[in-house]
């Protein structure tokens, strides 16, 4: 722990909602959380508790005792009137084991410039190079209206700002420097940017080894149109790589031919848990009408275990404790992993995560949670 990464931490962690574990008076585990702002289906914004910090030293583990701190965490958040929490995670085990679900999924995506040809030619608006004193005016207004409407997507707050700005090295998205260009409109709005890193080869014969894209971010399908064919003609670079952009990204439509493009993973990303299933599925839009009833099973927030009736009707949604029969069952992280829609009822039936009480009614309630655009979550920590 550098004085540098402590400076880091000290902008962004709150150290009153922080959970250690002691051994003869010695700190040998903990985790943290914070609050921030989670958008999900509609798309409405909600407040959420975020996990993070967690760690214990390597001559405490096996004990257990990360999967306690994760568990009396999510216990405190629920008492304390949290209805989500939200995490990323190394070891999605341990997550898993207090009642989280992957929710959204991050694909890396490669295509090599000197092949791809763009399938229209058409450009609308502007693309300028920011110098690196412009960014802090620009890029937080550009993520805020984009984050608003793009389920899975966190706040932002200053404190994340004033590190990200800073651009230690242990943090950067590939090598080097960052550069960034923002898109404009026709009438001079900006409506999206990209920063990216540019990897150096041999000056001669390839100045430019890899271009990584670290955020692209846009408010229009336009500024997204038109910063992908600013990164994939960038054809000094022999390769422009994404690490993660959304599974359903329209990119294979804008080449002639698709091939050039490769996916060459995809991998969870953001993990949710609902602390309070009430609130939770009353904060959200859906895509059926009418009314379903869901058992959930919860091993560490007990209270929760029981069974929701939600009512959807146009403008109005809401959900509230019955003893009505269920028409399906599942446990709090598989109601977790369909929340945001990236996982339907079906595929959890599939396996074994959720059941049906009469033939049909886990399509009705696919039906209900699939909604909107696929989440995607950009921000990690």
């Amino acid at each position: 722990m550098t004085p540098e990464a402590l400076e880091d931490a000290r902008i962004s962690y709150p150290l009153n909602r922080v959970l250690v574990v002691c051994s003869d008076g010695d700190i040998v585990g903990g985790t943290a959380s914070d609050a921030l702002e989670l958008t999900v289906c509609g798309p409405a914004v909600v407040p959420v508790g975020r996990a993070t910090l967690t760690g214990v030293l390597p001559t405490h583990r096996g004990r257990r005792l990360a999967t306690a701190l994760l568990t009396r965490q999510v216990q405190e958040l629920r008492l304390a009137g949290e209805m989500l929490a939200i995490a990323t995670t190394s070891v999605p085990g341990l997550v898993n084991a207090a009642g989280y679900a992957p929710v959204s999924r991050a694909a890396a995506v490669e295509l090599h410039p000197r092949n791809l040809s763009l399938a229209t030619r058409e450009r609308r608006g502007t693309i300028r190079v920011l110098e690196s004193d412009e960014l802090p005016a620009l890029l937080p207004d550009i993520f805020e209206r984009h984050r608003r409407q793009q389920p899975g997507q966190i706040l932002r707050r200053p404190g994340f700002w004033a590190t990200w700005f800073l651009d230690r090295p242990l943090y950067r998205i590939g090598n080097g420097p960052r550069f960034c260009v923002i898109y404009q409109d026709d009438e001079g709005v900006p409506q999206g940017y990209l920063t990216y890193r540019l990897s150096p080869e041999d000056l001669r014969e390839q100045p430019v080894g890899e271009l990584v894209i670290e955020d692209l971010i846009t408010v229009t399908a336009e500024a997204r149109r038109a910063l992908w064919a600013y990164a994939s003609t960038f054809t000094q670079a022999r390769t422009v790589r994404a690490p993660n952009v959304s599974p359903c990204e329209p990119l294979r439509w804008l080449f002639d031919d698709p091939r050039g493009l490769r996916t060459t993973g995809v991998r969870d990303f953001l993990w949710l848990r609902i602390l309070d299933v009430e609130s939770a599925l009353s904060a959200r839009a859906y895509g059926g009408q009418g009314r379903l009833v869901i058992e959930v099973h919860d091993r560490q927030i007990v209270e929760s275990t029981g069974c929701y009736e939600l009512t959807v009707a146009p403008g109005a949604v809401a959900c509230e404790a019955t003893r009505a029969q269920p028409d399906v069952v599942l446990d709090i992280d598989g109601l977790a992993a369909a929340y945001l829609g990236d996982t339907s009822m079906l595929t959890l039936a599939a396996a074994g995560r959720a059941r049906e009480c009469w033939p049909g009614a886990l399509a009705r309630a696919d039906g209900f949670f699939r909604y909107g655009p696929p989440p995607w979550t950009v921000t990690d920590w």
